[in-house]
């Protein structure tokens, strides 16, 4: 086996005492540079995270309880619009998962709570008394068309 000496036997000999008193002072020295080292090096991380909790995690959090109690309070009446820009009419929500919206005249389409972005109106007190009654409907019109004079 091939050792590799650095430094020879004769100067490691060499080395007075007084080096070995001065390197145990020099190494306590560090010990308590590196304790303090670690302090100052672990307060960048810390202060990175709580920037980011402050202005990404608790934002998004609050965002979503917000949005959870939209979902809980929509009833019969109210004018949505959903995620996706659909506007719309509530006109039943027996369903924990699905309501049934209006989005024109007798088209009623049904989707997932979930899916509604904003609340745009309240119901009114005599849209409330009409509503209880609605039922969707859907309507299939013929349309007829007029022959013209001239013809």
């Amino acid at each position: 086996m091939i050792t590799y000496n650095f430094i020879s036997q004769a100067h490691a000999e060499e080395a007075p005492q007084v080096a070995s008193v001065s390197h145990t002072v020099a190494s306590t020295n560090i010990a308590s540079a590196s304790e303090g080292s670690l302090i100052a090096n672990l307060a960048p991380l810390l202060a990175i995270m709580a920037v980011f909790y402050f202005l990404l995690i608790r934002p998004q959090q609050k965002k979503l309880r917000e949005h959870q109690t939209l979902v809980k309070s929509l009833k019969r009446g109210n004018k949505v619009m959903t995620m996706s820009g659909v506007l719309g009419v509530i006109i039943d929500d027996h369903d924990d998962n699905y309501v049934a919206l209006e989005i024109a005249k007798d088209v009623v389409i049904q989707i997932k709570r979930e899916s509604i972005g904003e609340v745009l109106s309240e119901p009114k007190k005599e849209e409330k008394a009409n509503t209880k009654t609605i039922k969707p409907t859907v309507v299939r019109v013929k349309k007829e068309h007029k022959k013209s004079k001239n013809a």
